[in-house]
């Protein structure tokens, strides 16, 4: 079953072009993890200091893969982010994470594995 992961990501301000130059590289990486769809991170139209994010999987462990994947810019968010709310929807889950940016960030984040991932 395919994954969907819908987001918004608030840095402090005046740090979204310090993230947004990060993502080519990271993007180019995470897009070559096999399953992975698409994934994209936009500047917000409304908020200087929001990205929003997009992602398609294919199944829970591509999307495992992918977030396993994330640690570095993680670390970057821990220094630069506020907090982050992801939307994941899969056919039988609907769940929303929230991430503060506070130094536990990648522990929040692996506490709560993709539906389905083992």
């Amino acid at each position: 079953m395919m994954d969907f992961v819908f987001g918004w990501v608030r840095v402090k301000p005046g740090k979204r072009p310090e993230f947004m130059k990060l993502m080519p590289a990271h993007l180019a990486k995470q897009r070559a993890i096999p399953g992975v769809l698409w994934l994209e991170f936009n500047e917000s139209f409304e908020d200087p200091d929001v990205i929003t994010l997009s992602a398609g999987f294919e199944n829970a462990q591509a999307h495992a893969a992918q977030v396993a994947g994330d640690a570095d810019i993680v670390a970057k968010l821990e220094e630069i982010g506020v907090d982050g709310r992801f939307e994941n929807i899969s056919a039988d889950t609907k769940r929303i994470d929230v991430l503060k940016f506070d130094g536990s960030a990648r522990k929040q984040q692996l506490a709560h594995p993709p539906a389905n991932a083992v």
